[in-house]
């Protein structure tokens, strides 16, 4: 709590907040679960609080930093009913603005439960309580070091807080407190780039890993986020072009999930294998785009605007998949080239060949990019939500057209609007203590 609100150790702190009164709260909070570690002997370290970290999206800057922290600070203390400890901060280079929020796991009791001693009582070098004081002296009689006696009617325990939170030990927790701070974010934020999604861990897509400051680990998790990368893109023109989601699932599961499993089976925990298996999962996922042929249909048409917006957004991503059959195909007669010419005598053709794939290369990554851009633009989660999204979409006005007598029109639009909303970004409908006129204030009073 100090690190997170001293400004002595953060460079670029711009607020804090605590929705506790009494100072004391969290001395008392550490002591009582530093108690309950000790009593139940579990091993480890005790925890005395969690914290969360909040990544904010650079135009949040805009605001007010005192409004804003305190903002996603009660929105926690109103939702869940934990109090909490918070700072907002810029890193060093002032490229990420994000919270430090810690709450505590226990509620405070209304009042103190404060216990009297009915007779002596006796506890031993560890702590434990004994029945008689026999058992806490030594042969000679006298009471052993570490050993006390609690005199009848002293006060001798006083309980300030709860049990931990039921919610807090819910396996959903924390995929609903993302989920929550997801939406307050999107209906703060103006730009629709700047919106988020919650990762979908049963999706096609694989999730990268944060890389902490000063982690001894750190080259190996940036490869292996470059390896994620990679398969999410492929997975990206997979979907584009055609191939089922829950296909691309299966493979993912398959190829990566199973592959990883056996992996630490066989080998052990070694991080680096990763990135082959997930390559060798890219390779095998690419062979199978490219043999793909997907069934030529013709697009329904429908006098609905929305759904006219995703043929649009549909059609620029073909086009982007054309551009990249394109290149893929100048990339294998380049590669064939190498192959035909070996000897010394073409050594400069060879240096000029792989300068041109290595720009061939970039030019690829650079479309791939621009699938999750075209989407993302238009306000989706990403290319795999808006393809089920308009294969649904499709699916469904190819019934009405052949079922326009016993299917009315509102329906369907119902239906495709649906369809839309489950894909994209979308914030809240409701307003969260008034954000939008609040954040725009200065604090005027203390709400603790």
């Amino acid at each position: 709590m100090d690190y997170i609100s001293n400004p002595d150790r953060q460079e670029h702190l711009y607020a804090v907040f605590d929705t506790t009164v009494d100072e004391r709260f969290w001395d008392y909070l550490a002591g009582e679960n530093h108690k309950a570690f000790e009593q139940s002997g579990a091993k480890g370290e005790c925890i005395e609080a969690r914290e969360l970290i909040i990544m904010l999206p650079p135009s949040l800057k805009e605001y007010d930093p005192d409004t804003l922290l305190r903002l996603f600070v009660m929105k926690f203390k109103t939702e869940y009913g934990l109090d909490c400890h918070a700072g907002l901060h810029h890193n060093k280079a002032e490229t990420n603005y994000h919270i430090h929020l810690i709450y505590s796991e226990r509620k405070p009791l209304e009042k103190p439960d404060v216990k009297i001693a009915s007779r002596n009582m006796f506890y031993d070098e560890t702590g434990k309580h004994r029945r008689t004081k026999k058992e806490i002296l030594d042969a000679e009689g006298n009471i052993r070091p570490g050993c006390k006696i609690i005199p009848k009617g002293t006060h001798y325990d006083c309980k300030y807080f709860g049990p931990k939170a039921e919610q807090v030990g819910d396996p959903k927790f924390l995929d609903e407190v993302k989920h929550m701070y997801t939406d307050l974010i999107n209906e703060l934020v103006k730009d629709e780039s700047e919106r988020l999604s919650v990762f979908d861990r049963n999706g096609p897509y694989l999730a990268t890993k944060k890389v902490g400051k000063n982690n001894p680990k750190a080259d190996v998790i940036k490869a292996d986020n470059e390896a994620r990368m990679e398969w999410n893109r492929t997975v990206d023109e997979a979907r584009v072009a055609g191939i089922p989601e829950d296909e691309i699932v299966a493979m993912r599961k398959e190829l990566v999930s199973s592959e990883i499993q056996k992996s630490i089976k066989e080998n052990g925990s070694k991080p680096e294998l990763l990135g082959k298996i997930i390559k060798k999962a890219v390779a095998t996922l690419a062979e199978k785009i490219k043999l793909f042929k997907a069934p030529k249909k013709k697009i329904p048409t429908f006098d609905f605007d929305e759904y006219n917006k995703m043929v649009d957004v549909n059609s620029r991503l073909q086009a982007v998949m054309a551009a990249i059959r394109k290149i893929d195909s100048k990339i294998e007669h380049k590669q064939e080239l190498q192959k035909k010419y070996r000897g010394p005598q073409y050594q400069n053709f060879k240096v000029k060949l792989i300068k041109e794939l290595g720009e061939l290369l970039l030019q690829r990554r650079a479309k791939q990019d621009r699938l999750t851009e075209i989407v993302r633009e238009a306000g989706y989660k990403d290319v795999s939500k808006f393809s089920k999204a308009f294969e649904k979409s499709c699916k469904l006005l190819e019934e009405y057209q052949a079922q326009a007598a016993t299917m009315k029109k509102e329906s369907v639009v119902k239906k495709l609007r649906a369809n839309v909303e489950e894909a994209k970004l979308k914030p809240h409908t409701e307003k969260t203590l008034g954000m939008e006129d609040e954040l725009k204030k200065k604090k005027d009073d203390d709400p603790r």
